[in-house]
C-alpha cells in the first residue's frame, strides 16, 4: 500500500495534533526549566559575598543562561511539531516521546531527512536495506529489554517495532516511522553494546549523505 496523498485540512489536524502532543511533553521540561531556575536564584542569593563586578558578571552570566535554555526548548518545540505534523495520531503519540529526546541538531538532521525522504526517489533496495538495518538494531533492543536500565527507551523501541510491522505499510512509510529512533540507538551507553551499532552508523551516515543529495 502506497501512502496516501495527504490534503491541507489533514496537514493542519495533524499539525494541531502534534502541538497538542509536545503540550503534554511540556510538563518534564518545566521541570528542568524550573530546576535550572532554582539553582540560579540560589546562586543569585550568594552575591552579597561577592563584589559589585563580580556581582554584575554573575547576573549576565546566570541570565545569558535561563535565555538560552529558553531559546532551546522554543526550537525544539518547532523542530518536532514539524516532524510529528508527518504523522498520524496514533504515530505521533509514540514517536512524540522519542522526539522529545533528541537535542536540537538531532532534530533538525531527522526534520531534513524525513524531507528528503518524503520529497525524491530512492531505489526500493536502498530503501530495504536501511529499514532491515534499522529493525535489526530495535529486535536486539527488544530482546534484551529486561537489561536496560532506560525504560523509557526499552518501551519506544517496542512500540516502534510494533509500529513498523503493521500491514500495508510501505518500505517508505515504515523507514520514516524508524527514522527517528535511530539517534537514541546510537547514543546508548548501557548494561550492553549492541551488536549492530557498526552496521547501524554506517546506514544513519548512508541515510544522511541523502540530505547532500549524496
Amino acid at each position: 500500500m502506497t501512502e496516501p496523498t495527504i490534503t491541507e485540512v489533514e496537514r493542519r489536524r495533524r499539525l494541531a495534533a502534534a502541538y497538542a502532543i509536545l503540550l503534554e511533553l511540556a510538563a518534564s521540561r518545566k521541570q528542568a526549566a524550573d530546576g535550572v531556575a532554582r539553582i540560579v536564584a540560589a546562586l543569585r542569593a550568594r552575591q552579597s559575598v561577592l563584589s559589585t563586578t563580580e556581582a554584575a558578571e554573575l547576573r549576565s552570566v546566570l541570565d545569558d543562561m535561563l535565555r538560552q535554555i529558553n531559546v532551546r526548548f522554543d526550537r525544539l518545540d518547532a523542530g518536532q511539531a514539524r516532524i510529528l505534523a508527518r504523522f498520524d495520531q496514533q504515530e505521533q503519540r509514540i514517536l512524540g516521546p522519542i522526539l522529545a529526546r533528541l537535542d536540537s541538531q538531532q532534530a533538525d538532521q531527522t526534520a531534513v531527512l524525513l524531507d528528503a525522504l518524503e520529497a525524491r526517489t530512492f531505489p526500493a533496495e536502498d530503501l530495504g536495506r536501511h529499514l532491515t538495518t534499522i529493525q535489526m538494531a530495535l529486535a536486539e533492543l527488544n530482546i534484551r529489554a529486561a537489561q536496560i536500565g532506560d525504560r523509557q527507551l526499552a518501551e519506544s523501541a517496542r512500540q516502534v517495532t510494533l509500529l513498523a510491522s503493521a500491514p500495508g505499510l510501505d518500505i517508505k512509510h515504515k523507514l520514516k516511522i524508524t527514522i527517528p529512533i535511530v539517534p537514541l540507538l546510537l547514543s546508548y551507553e548501557g548494561a550492553f553494546e549492541l551488536g549492530s551499532r557498526l552496521n547501524l552508523e554506517e546506514a544513519w551516515r548512508a541515510l544522511r549523505g541523502w540530505i547532500t543529495g549524496g
